[in-house]
């Protein structure tokens, strides 16, 4: 079983920077999607991601949750009910 975060984010996101932070303090890893590269936008599109930062919750390859905002309770709880 394979569980994998991803915050999408940009580098002009106000809250992005430390909502990133955060998420590595309470020892959550992540990969990072930066709207900046133009080459993320057509995922993101597809996905449904309308704000930022929003985290995407895989597990298994299949995307089991999404969050939007800062609410790193609500990640924390997807990621022990995928886990």
């Amino acid at each position: 079983m394979s569980l994998v975060v991803k915050v999408v984010s940009a580098s002009w996101c106000g809250q992005c920077g430390p909502y990133k932070k955060q998420l590595g303090s309470q020892g959550i890893e992540f990969e990072n999607l930066d709207v900046d590269e133009s080459s993320n936008m057509e995922l993101l599109s597809s996905l449904g991601v309308r704000g930022l930062p929003t985290t995407l919750i895989y597990k298994n390859g299949e995307l089991i949750g999404m969050v939007a905002g800062n609410k790193i309770e609500e990640v924390k709880e997807l990621i022990n009910a995928g886990g």
